[in-house]
């Protein structure tokens, strides 16, 4: 599992040549958003475009499993809540 920087805008499940592509829409989780079945027909298609897309934000993500763990009284079980 790798994340960016970023919110999560995209998830891809890639299978040879078809591709499940939900880009997350602002303020809907994400079984909210639309899902599209993408088939690979031809070079440089959607279908290219979006694995390529995909490619480059899994190579920048950072690993978020090679993290060095944080002991258990000083981690914070939610690290992405907001403070009140």
């Amino acid at each position: 599992m790798k994340a960016g920087p970023d919110r999560e805008a995209l998830t891809v499940f890639r299978f040879d040549s078809e591709m499940l592509v939900t880009p997350h829409l602002a303020k809907l989780v994400g079984h909210d958003s639309p899902m599209t079945h993408l088939r690979r027909y031809q070079d440089d298609g959607l279908f290219d475009r979006f694995g390529y897309h995909a490619s480059e934000l899994w190579s920048n993500g950072r690993d978020v499993w090679a993290e060095e763990s944080v002991s258990g009284a000083d981690r914070d079980p939610w690290p992405f809540h907001s403070s009140s």
